[in-house]
C-alpha cells in the first residue's frame, strides 16, 4: 500500500516521596537548632504524547521520479504536582510524623503546573532519478506557555541537493570523476522555541501583604514580577551549504559544511534595576544571535574478512556574535556571583562574554604598591598593601572600579570534536571515543569561594597564600574582614580558566559466545557480553570538577562553575544481550 496511518502513544509517569528532618541537636554554622523540624513532600508528573500520523510512498515512470511525505499532527500534555507540609517544635523526636509536630510555625504549601503543545506538520520530498532531490516541511505550533493572542506560531524548513557524481557528463570531468561519489546541497529552515517555563507571560500576585496606611497596617496584595504579555515564539533561523564526497570504492567519506544559525526575538530574562520594585526579572523577546562555522566529518570503513573496523572524526567551529538587543542596544548582565554580574551580552561580542577587572600580579614589596601609576604619575593603587592583587587601570584614570573591566572570552568552545572507532575481530568487537573542546573559558566559582581568605568559609585544601617569605605570584596574601574585600571578592579574571579539554568518553569490549553455547540455552541468538566503562579519563589543565560544564542554566551566563552541576561520572557496566 501507498498511503500508511500510524498512532504513537507515549506515556511517563513519576511519583516521589521525599522528607527532610532535623533534629534539635543536629550541628550548624554558628548557631544551633531551636527546635526539631519535618519537613514532607509529594510531587508527580504526568507526561502523554499522541501523534496520528499519514505517511505517502510511490515512485513513478519506472523509478524515475519518487514521492514521498508525511502529514499529521503531535500532542503533548505534562501535568506536575506538588504538595508539601513543614512543623517544628517536636517534644518527642521518635515521632516524625507531619501530625506530631506543634502547630505553632506550621505551614503547608503547593502548586500546580499544567503545560500543552499541539502541533500540525506536513513534510514532502520529491526525488528525479536519485539525483535531483527537494524537501519541504512546515509546522503549526502552539504551546500555552504564551498568551492567547501569541500561542502559536508557523515554521519550516526546505531543502535541495544534487548528485553530481549520477549526471552522464560525470565521468569527463578532469580530477572529480575520481570520486565515487558527489553530492551538493543546501538548506534553510526556521524553527520555533519556547523554553521559557511556565507562565511567564502572567503576573503573579502575592496576597496578605501589609502596607501602612495613616499609621495602620492594612492587608493587600501586590503584583511581585513584572510580566510580558506580549512574548512571542523564538525563532531559530538555519542556512547550511554543503558537499559529500566517498573515495576509494567509498570506503572513504567526507562531508563539508558551512553554516549560520541566527536567533531571533530571543527568550531571555533581562536585570531590572531593583528600585523598580519587582521581585524577579522578566522574560522578553530580546534582540539576535548568530553562530556560524564550518562543519566536517570524516569516516574510513575496513572490511579484512574478520576484521572490520570503521573510524570516524569530526569538527565543527564556532563564531558566536551579538547582532541586536531589543532593549535599545543596552548590554544585559547576567550571572550574578556575591552580587556581581561577571557576564555582558553586548552588541557585536560574543553572548554572555566574561566581563571583569584583569589581574596583572600580586604586590611583592611596598615599593611596587608605591610605583605604581598611571600615565600620568597618579598612584592607581594607594591603599593596597604587599601581597595584594594588582589590578590593570584599563581606563587609566588612577581609580580601580567597574569601569575597569574588559571582556575576557566566554563558555562557547570555538572548536569541538570527536574520534570514533568499532570494530570486530572474529567473536570480539570493541568500541573506543574521544571528544574534546577547545577555546572556552570557564569561571571557577567554586575556586572564588574557597580562596577568597577574608571570611569564615571552607578553605581548598593546600592553600598557601602570599607572605613576606612565602612570596607568590597567584594567590594574595590572607585578610579577614573588608580589608582583605579587594583580594576576595572581586570579580577579575584571577578565577577564569581555560575550559579545554580531550576526553576518553568511551571504551566498550564485548565477546559474543559460540553457537554451542547458546543452543544450550533454548535457542537464544548471538549472546554477547560487554565491559562497557563512560568517562575513562580526560586531560585538561582545568581545575574543577568537570570541564564539560555548561553552567548557571542561563544562556547569558554560560560557563559559569557553581559547583551544583554534578560532574560526568565514571560508569563502569558489564552485561549480556542476545536475541530470541
Amino acid at each position: 500500500s501507498k498511503l500508511h496511518y500510524r498512532l504513537n502513544v507515549g506515556l511517563n509517569y513519576n511519583d516521589s516521596t521525599t522528607a527532610n528532618w532535623r533534629s534539635i541537636s543536629q550541628l550548624r554554622y554558628l548557631t544551633a537548632n531551636p527546635y526539631a523540624t519535618l519537613t514532607n513532600a509529594n510531587a508527580n508528573s504526568t507526561s502523554v504524547l499522541y501523534e496520528n500520523l499519514l505517511n505517502f510512498d510511490d515512485s513513478y515512470r519506472e523509478g524515475s521520479h519518487r514521492l514521498s511525505g508525511v502529514v499529521g499532527t503531535s500532542s503533548q500534555r505534562v501535568d506536575f504536582d506538588r504538595l508539601s507540609a513543614y512543623r517544628q517544635g517536636y517534644s518527642n523526636e521518635t515521632l516524625q510524623q507531619i501530625n506530631a509536630g506543634a502547630n505553632s510555625g506550621a505551614s503547608n504549601s503547593g502548586f500546580a503546573i499544567p503545560f500543552r503543545t499541539n502541533a500540525l506538520l506536513a513534510r514532502a520530498t520529491y526525488a528525479f532519478k536519485d539525483r535531483y532531490l527537494v524537501t519541504g516541511s512546515a509546522r503549526h505550533d502552539c504551546s500555552s506557555r504564551f498568551s492567547p493572542d501569541n500561542r502559536c506560531g508557523n515554521f519550516g524548513a526546505a531543502s535541495i541537493g544534487w548528485v553530481l557524481s549520477e549526471e552522464s557528463f560525470y565521468k569527463s570531468l578532469p580530477l572529480l570523476n575520481r570520486l565515487d561519489f558527489l553530492k551538493l546541497r543546501a538548506s534553510a529552515g526556521v524553527l520555533g522555541d519556547q523554553n521559557i517555563g511556565d507562565f511567564a507571560y502572567l503576573a503573579p500576585i502575592a496576597t496578605n501583604v501589609n502596607y501602612v496606611f495613616n499609621g495602620t497596617p492594612v492587608s493587600g496584595a501586590i503584583q511581585t514580577v513584572l510580566t510580558n504579555p506580549d512574548l512571542k515564539w523564538q525563532r531559530n533561523q538555519s542556512k547550511d551549504v554543503g558537499i559529500d564526497m566517498a573515495f576509494m570504492g567509498q570506503a572513504l567519506t567526507l562531508t563539508a559544511d558551512y553554516y549560520s544559525n541566527t536567533s531571533d526575538q530571543l527568550l531571555v530574562s533581562v536585570p531590572l534595576a531593583p528600585d523598580l520594585g519587582s521581585g524577579g526579572n522578566p522574560i522578553v523577546n530580546a534582540g539576535s544571535v548568530r553562530n556560524a562555522g564550518f562543519e566536517f566529518g570524516l569516516r574510513h570503513h575496513m572490511d579484512r574478512g574478520k576484521s572490520q573496523l570503521n573510524t570516524s572524526f569530526n569538527l565543527t567551529t564556532t563564531k558566536n556574535r551579538v547582532l541586536s538587543l531589543g532593549n535599545g542596544g543596552q548590554p544585559i548582565f547576567a550571572g550574578g556571583i556575591n552580587g556581581q554580574n561577571i557576564a555582558r551580552t553586548a552588541v557585536g561580542s560574543p553572548i554572555g562574554e566574561f566581563y571583569v577587572r584583569k589581574m596583572t600580579g600580586i604586590f611583592q614589596s611596598q615599593a611596587e604598591v608605591d610605583s605604581y601609576v598611571n600615565s600620568k604619575g597618579v598612584k592607581i593603587q594607594a591603599n593596597a598593601k604587599a601581597g595584594d592583587v594588582r589590578y590593570a587601570d584599563i581606563d587609566d584614570n588612577g581609580t580601580i572600579n567597574d569601569n575597569d573591566r574588559y571582556d575576557a572570552g566566554n563558555g562557547v568552545p570555538k572548536v569541538q570534536g570527536g574520534l570514533f572507532f568499532d570494530g570486530r575481530r572474529g567473536a570480539v568487537d570493541f568500541g573506543l571515543n574521544f571528544t574534546g573542546a577547545y577555546g572556552s573559558k570557564i569561571y571557577n566559582a567554586v575556586r572564588y569561594w574557597t580562596q577568597r581568605m577574608d571570611d569564615l568559609n571552607n578553605s581548598q585544601a593546600g592553600l598557601s597564600p602570599w607572605s613576606p617569605t612565602n612570596p607568590s605570584t597567584t594567590t594574595p596574601r590572607a585578610v579577614f574582614g573588608a580589608a582583605g574585600a579587594e583580594n576576595a571578592t572581586v570579580a577579575s579574571d584571577r578565577w577564569l580558566e581555560s575550559g579545554s579539554y580531550t576526553r576518553l568518553k568511551n571504551v566498550i569490549v564485548g565477546y559474543t559466545l559460540p553457537a554451542t553455547f547458546a543452543a544450550r540455552f533454548g535457542g537464544i541468538r548471538q549472546p554477547r557480553i560487554y565491559l562497557n566503562v563512560q568517562n575513562v579519563a580526560t586531560w585538561t589543565k582545568y581545575t574543577g570538577w568537570d570541564p564539560e560544564i555548561l553552567g548557571y542554566g542561563d544562556p547569558l551566563a554560560r560557563g559559569i562553575d557553581d559547583g551544583f552541576i554534578y560532574p560526568n561520572a565514571r560508569t563502569i557496566t558489564f552485561g549480556l544481550d542476545f536475541r530470541l
